[in-house]
């Protein structure tokens, strides 16, 4: 008896290998996973001065969410290979005839079946699932590429409000020159008898006014430093100086050029790679509703004759009730969601490059006047009054209010500057295009 069911169990295993070449083929096929690294740089040494290029390359390698988002584009990828897959068979066995009454009692009257299903996939199927998931994929990249250059984005902004804070300390420190040498002037015409000591006050009270704005200066930098780092993924300090020109007005690019780039940038594409996909889940979906049969192959052993004999099978379900019509109706209402947001994710975009170019030409513009008129014209009205306090034409809230003007203006040049960097910034980045190519192409002397 023993014997007979070695002899069953192996055909059994026999038809199974039959049956499955295809399924083998594919098993040969390994799926590696790989784990992409998101490690803690650690700090810069001191005196360690960074470009913009420098440090936009320090995100690339230490960036946290550029490592999930490349995580993710892995797992897609390995998705892909999983919708190749066969449905794997079904091996059942079954023994009748037994343990019942008189002459069913033992295992002499036992009939032995051994059985392999297979489901047989109508419709496309297999081809819809690797389609979709192939377009998954291509999503995953183009959302790691349009976070790349949102990172990017969020560094260069804080690049550039660091330079911003060193221009501003420097200003800090000129102050500080100037009212010192200010009080000096006032102490000698004082000590000369050529001035009212009260005045001594007046530019002690500036100069205190001053080394106040220093302090300030300094710990917005080193706020701006942290922040920075933060953002880098750095365990400490940022490094102590970044380079760059910010007197360096970015070009104003011709609006009819960038509104033809929109049409290619990263963000449009995954809207419509979002569309794309959900026009095909809908073409699965419908393709569901096909039944798919399930041939069966098996082996039927006769105890009580000793005989065996192939048994050959076939069901297909019955689509009296279940249609899937609720889930094509489904995926037919997000196609339609998708279409919708594509349309107004374009025209949101439209709006924002309008708004931020209008934004960059107002900024580079009023740069332009505060360089060339206003600075200039204050610088000068300032030199005059201290010259005519000098040879005491002019009185003490003259030159205070000169200069008082002439700190105001510097200081809103610096703040207009760093506008029109970030505007850039902005700019590029809903092109879709890296910070570094503000730096490269839309810059101007």
């Amino acid at each position: 008896m023993f014997a007979k069911t070695r002899f069953v169990c192996g055909a059994a295993l026999g038809l199974l290998c039959f049956a499955t070449p295809a399924l083998q083929a594919e098993a040969a096929e390994p799926v590696t996973a790989a784990i992409f690294p998101s490690p803690m740089l650690s700090a810069f040494p001191a005196e360690t001065e960074l470009s913009l290029r420098e440090v936009l390359n320090l995100s690339l390698q230490s960036h946290p969410e550029l490592s999930a988002y490349a995580a993710e584009s892995r797992a897609r990828a390995a998705e892909i290979s999983q919708t190749a897959r066969f449905i794997n068979p079904e091996l059942a066995v079954e023994v009748a005839n037994v343990a019942g009454s008189g002459a069913y009692s033992g295992f002499d009257a036992a009939e032995t079946t051994l059985q392999l299903s297979q489901q047989i996939e109508l419709g496309n199927k297999r081809q819809l699932r690797r389609g979709l998931a192939e377009l998954e994929h291509d999503r995953a990249l183009r959302d790691l590429e349009v976070v790349t250059v949102e990172v990017q984005a969020r560094i260069a902004k804080h690049f550039w409000t660091l330079l911003a804070a060193q221009e501003r300390l420097k200003l800090a420190d000129e102050q500080v020159a100037v009212a010192t040498a200010t009080l000096a002037v006032v102490e000698e015409k004082i000590s000369a008898g050529r001035a009212p000591s009260v005045e001594k006050y007046r530019f002690q009270s500036a100069l205190a006014e001053a080394r106040l704005s220093r302090e300030q200066a300094l710990l917005a930098q080193t706020a701006a430093r942290q922040t920075l780092a933060d953002h880098l993924g750095l365990e400490a300090a940022a490094p102590s100086k970044v380079l760059g020109d910010l007197s360096r007005l970015p070009l104003l690019p011709a609006y009819a050029g960038i509104q033809a780039q929109l049409e290619k940038s990263p963000e449009i594409a995954r809207r419509q790679l979002e569309s794309e996909a959900k026009r095909r889940d809908l073409a699965l979906t419908r393709a569901n509703r096909i039944a798919d049969p399930t041939l069966a192959l098996g082996l039927r052993h006769y105890q009580e004759s000793d005989d065996n004999a192939l048994i050959f099978g076939f069901s297909l379900p019955l689509p009296l009730f279940d249609r899937n019509q609720g889930n094509v109706q489904a995926a037919t209402h997000r196609l339609v969601a998708a279409q919708a947001q594509e349309a107004s994710g374009l025209i949101q975009s439209r709006a924002g490059l309008v708004e931020k170019w209008q934004s960059l030409a107002a900024s580079s513009a009023e740069a332009q006047a505060l360089r060339e008129q206003i600075i200039p014209f204050a610088q000068q009205t300032y030199e005059a009054a201290s010259y005519g306090y000098q040879s005491g034409k002019f009185g003490v809230l003259e030159v205070q209010d000169a200069q008082r003007s002439l700190v105001e203006v510097r200081g809103r040049y610096l703040d207009v500057l760093l506008t029109a960097h970030l505007e850039a910034v902005e700019l590029q980045q809903l092109l879709g295009r890296a910070p570094l190519s503000t730096t490269d192409q839309f810059m101007k002397d």
